[in-house]
């Protein structure tokens, strides 16, 4: 059979790609030196193996009952903790969702093969060690075993994907008493898109080197899946794995891609006569291998059955995986925060409401800072197939796949973000819809103090045709389509490739120029002043004078001044009680809106990066991060200490993030100044909304003692409000009782009860965006406003 968007289907007959074990064998539990040589030969052919009968039906039948109990029980149990469900773009550490309804978890699956003495008859098994061993390259005769590898192999993975069927009546309820199914797949459901779990790592085309064939010059597999399906796999239903054959040829990868792009017209007498899509149909217990480089898609699973395969992936002992290694855990304390971000992310999120999107600022991620920072190119180019641009896509990875020099290709995508060119076009289209924004911020007089999502979402997607626009000419020279998925998964995967390389400078600089880039969206920089006074109230005839000086949170992605709708409500009341509009009698009230457009926890501008042209080195990590007095400091200083001369009073506010900068600048406040600060972070660390790839272990960990040595010089009232039931919350402000902040209640006012200078304050509450729900109970304003006029030396009415 064959169908759009790949190559007509030839199978071959399936003793080509067999590796059968014989009678002798079998009582040997082992295979023999020729079989394993029969073996290589097979794999290095086609760039995959199959092994039937390694497991009889009864072991692999054993195998699945085992996980079912010990590994997907349990993750089930924990979905329905989150109120998550298949149809949830999830991304955790352990588990994730991949196209089709497939959880890809390897979720206690190590714990339970070790529990119930399996790991043995899986990891150290006569029929699969001795070709992994054989496949990756490792010595024949090295054959310690150490903790599920072998010399010169280590396991990187060992998982199962478990893949329900399209029909939402045949899989499990998994969350809130229903099952939900994915509007845009439909009974049929859809198969992957083609892919390679990794290219290859080094220039691996025979065509390039004059005097070579292709079975003279081959790189040698760096690593390698084993699948072992445990429950038979033998019909089209239910789904089996189709591969291309000698697609880990790199070559031969390329034809493939004109193949999946014409779909399936494009044989010509000059495709290979190997080049063949196989479908092999397996038993349980069946094993087969196949090459990392070896273009594959797993099939829908139409059948009414689940179809669970059991993974091991191996590497060469030099080579490491680091997909997985920066996601939060499923069983973490972040987990609840990022499973309301998956929510949102995914089809349900609609169901959510506009409404209920503003009103809870994302303070756990950024929608659109997760495709920024990411490293896993397949599932931005995944999000092609789910709008049905099948062509787009494998247009992508074709592109992908030709990138011969890295290096050379993320030196001129950094030039294009720091070109004049491209900062000139995207002023020249923000302007367009500037007034627009003046408009609808106009509209938010009623209070608001964030943006919503809605304008974010407008000008981020001016930020990506401006980017696309720029990228252009590098986009055509790599066969790239222009569109955003194509500039953000080119961005992505030259990070993997400059990381697996063992560059991770060029994919931190790489990281940086595209954050100075995008943070720069609105001309706002790293701050903006705000004047909320009457025409006849200058600083020089007014009784009080207050800068304010507001922190930004992450918010949604696109760091924006907040805090005007609850300063503008506050500075009005107490115009009206306390000033009564007489001139003399008048409050002046300057607002510097401090931002952190880099989302670096305040430890990088990036203004930093502008000046040094179009031809600027590559590697440019260091001049980055400058840390808080660096980046901050000369503007903070200078602000503070000019409205200190002439008699203002500081009063400095801030959420989240921004609770973090608040907390760094107590340093420079004089003693006659106030702070009051909501649900800081003191330890990002572990933080899951820092996805900065750049931003290292060391970076962060300053931040803690910088915090720390700030309070250490502070004489200012200080208020750090928090929820003693918001179980993030309570470590982040550990830091500052530890301190010597003393903890006092918020009491019913929710200003606290005590006259501590300076305290935390902890109010019943079980979520991080604690000032809305204050907002939203009506007290927002009167803690503010309580703040402000005890910092003025007024008594509240």
């Amino acid at each position: 059979s064959s169908g759009a968007g790949q190559p007509s289907i030839a199978q071959p007959s399936l003793p080509r790609i067999t590796v059968p074990i014989c009678a002798e064998e079998r009582q040997m539990k082992r295979f023999t030196p020729a079989s394993v040589d029969n073996g290589f030969d097979v794999f290095s052919n086609y760039g995959l193996a199959i092994v039937p009968g390694v497991f009889g039906a009864g072991q692999a039948k054993q195998l699945l009952a085992e996980l079912r109990e010990r590994a997907l029980q349990p993750l089930l149990d924990r979905f329905k903790a989150l109120g998550l469900t298949l149809d949830d773009p999830i991304e955790f550490k352990e588990v994730m969702h991949r196209d089709g309804n497939r959880l890809d978890s390897t979720y206690r699956v190590r714990d339970c093969l070790k529990a119930t003495g399996l790991e043995e008859k899986v990891l150290h098994n006569g029929f699969i060690e001795p070709l992994v061993t054989a496949f990756l390259g490792a010595s024949p005769g090295q054959q310690a075993q150490v903790q599920g590898t072998c010399a010169g192999v280590t396991l990187l993975r060992c998982g199962v994907v478990w893949c329900y069927p399209t029909d939402p009546k045949a899989r499990p309820d998994l969350a809130n008493g229903s099952a939900r199914s994915n509007a845009s797949e439909g009974r049929q459901g859809k198969h992957q898109g083609w892919h390679r779990d990794s290219p290859a790592l080094f220039e691996n085309d025979h065509r390039a080197l004059p005097g070579h064939d292709g079975n003279a010059f081959r790189l040698p597999c760096h690593g390698l899946n084993v699948f072992i399906p445990l429950v038979d796999i033998d019909t089209d239903d239910i789904g089996p794995t189709e591969f291309l054959a000698t697609t880990h040829k790199d070559s031969h990868a390329d034809v493939a891609s004109e193949v999946i792009l014409s779909g399936g017209r494009a044989l010509t007498d000059e495709t290979p006569e190997e080049l063949q899509t196989l479908r092999p149909l397996l038993n349980a217990g069946d094993v087969a291998l196949f090459d990392y480089r070896l273009l594959h898609r797993g099939r829908a699973n139409r059948s009414k059955r689940l179809r669970p395969v059991l993974y091991l992936t191996y590497g060469r002992e030099w080579y490491n995986e680091t997909t997985f290694r920066d996601r939060v855990s499923i069983d973490s304390d972040a987990a609840p925060a990022m499973a309301r971000q998956y929510i949102r992310m995914g089809p349900r999120g609609a169901e959510l409401g506009a409404a209920a999107d503003a009103a809870e600022p994302e303070e756990d991620g950024s929608s659109y800072g997760h495709p920024h920072f990411t490293l896993d190119y397949e599932s931005l180019i995944a999000e092609t197939e789910g709008e049905h641009k099948h062509r787009e896509e494998a247009q992508i990875y074709r592109g992908l796949l030709r990138i011969r020099n890295a290096a050379d290709v993320v030196a001129r995508f950094i030039r294009v973000l720091r070109s004049q060119d491209l900062r000139n076009a995207k002023n020249a289209t923000i302007e367009r819809i500037k007034e627009k924004l003046r408009e609808e911020a106009a509209a938010r007089a009623d209070g608001a103090d964030f943006t919503t999502p809605v304008e974010d979402f407008r000008l981020a997607n001016a930020l990506y045709e401006v980017l696309v626009s720029g990228l252009e000419d590098l986009l055509d020279e790599q066969g790239l389509p222009h569109t955003k998925v194509a500039a953000l998964a080119l961005m992505a995967y030259l990070k993997e490739q400059s990381a697996a390389a063992g560059l991770p400078s060029h994919a931190a600089s790489l990281e940086g120029a595209f954050v100075a880039f995008w943070n720069g969206g609105l001309g706002l920089g790293t701050h903006k002043w705000w004047h909320p006074n009457p025409v006849d109230i200058s600083s020089s005839n007014a009784k009080d004078q207050v800068l304010v000086v507001a922190f930004s949170s992450l918010g949604s992605g696109l760091v924006r001044p907040e805090w005007r709708g609850t300063l503008r409500q506050v500075i009005d009341t107490m115009r009206d009680v306390h000033y009564h509009h007489q001139q003399n009698e008048s409050l002046h009230v300057d607002v510097l809106h401090v931002m952190d457009p880099s989302v670096s926890w305040w430890q990088s501008n990036p203004a930093s990066l502008e000046g040094g042209g179009e031809d600027a080195a590559v590697n440019e990590a260091a001049r980055t991060w400058q840390g808080f007095d660096g980046a901050f400091g000369p503007l903070l200083r200078q602000e503070i200490d000019a409205a200190a001369a002439r008699g203002a009073k500081i009063f400095v506010l801030a959420d989240s993030m921004g609770g973090t900068g608040a907390l760094l600048s107590l340093k420079f406040l004089p003693a006659a100044a106030s702070a009051l600060i909501f649900t800081p972070q003191t330890d990002i660390t572990n933080y899951p909304a820092c996805k900065r790839t750049d931003f290292s272990a060391k970076q962060k960990s300053a931040i803690m003692s910088d915090i720390r040595s700030s309070l250490g010089a502070c004489n200012a009232r200080v208020r750090v409000h928090y929820g003693r039931d918001c179980e993030e919350d309570i470590e982040q402000v550990q830091l500052l009782k530890d301190a010597g902040l003393t903890e006092i209640d918020a009491g019913d006012a929710g200003v606290g009860k005590g006259d501590q200078h300076q305290a935390v304050v902890a109010h019943a509450y079980d979520d991080h965006v604690l000032s809305v729900h204050l907002k939203d109970q009506g007290l927002l304003g009167g803690i503010v406003r309580r703040e402000i006029e005890a910092l003025l030396g007024h008594h509240q009415n």
